[in-house]
């Protein structure tokens, strides 16, 4: 609790799940409750297209022909095979998304009373202490698969790199299971009372 006379920060939410769970779509939903909304994968994929700085430390890392192609789905392609080279790519590339996530937030507070952000690795990479209330989305495997748009191989590599549903749920402050539809995942948001 802030005590009189001190600033009080904007409240700020991260939302963390596996791939397919709904994260983006829960954010969506807390944008339209009046929260500024951010979204690490598109920080991440802004520094793969415009930072130059991370673009060489790549090239380097990873060789030229990494460039060849779309960037991103040759990273994808390369880092998910190989846990050491996700590493690699994330020792590169996490320091600079939370740098600009931080400056974010900041920004967001001279306009916003509260912040949402989506962070799949949220509990991974210890960023959890970045924020005031951490909430994870669940739902059926089955489900997460086939809203993820990835192949199942794909899909299984990727949470390879993940806490499972279960200890990523055991570990927020909320959790919400989004095996219903929009109107459902709507009303479990709102009646969270975040604000």
């Amino acid at each position: 609790m802030a005590k009189i006379g001190e600033s009080v920060n904007i409240k700020k939410v991260a939302i963390t799940g596996v791939p397919g769970s709904g994260k983006s779509t829960a954010a969506a939903i807390f944008e339209e409750l009046g929260f500024y909304r951010i979204d690490t994968d598109k920080i991440a994929h802004r520094l793969l297209d415009q930072d130059s700085q991370l673009q060489q430390q790549i090239k380097d890392t990873f060789g030229q022909k990494i460039f060849s192609g779309e960037l991103r789905k040759n990273l994808a392609r390369v880092v998910f095979s190989d846990p050491k080279k996700l590493k690699e790519l994330e020792k590169l590339i996490h320091p600079k998304i939370l740098h600009d996530l931080l400056n974010e937030m900041k920004e967001a507070e001279k306009n916003h009373k509260l912040c949402v952000a989506e962070v799949p690795l949220l509990f991974e990479i210890n960023w959890d202490k970045h924020f005031d209330v951490t909430l994870c989305i669940t739902a059926n495997p089955s489900l997460c698969l086939s809203r993820s748009g990835l192949t199942e191989e794909e899909y299984n590599k990727r949470m390879k790199r993940q806490l499972s549903q279960a200890e990523k749920a055991e570990r927020a402050d909320y959790v919400i299971e989004n095996n219903r539809d929009l109107v459902a995942l709507k009303t479990e948001i709102e009646e969270l009372g975040i604000k």
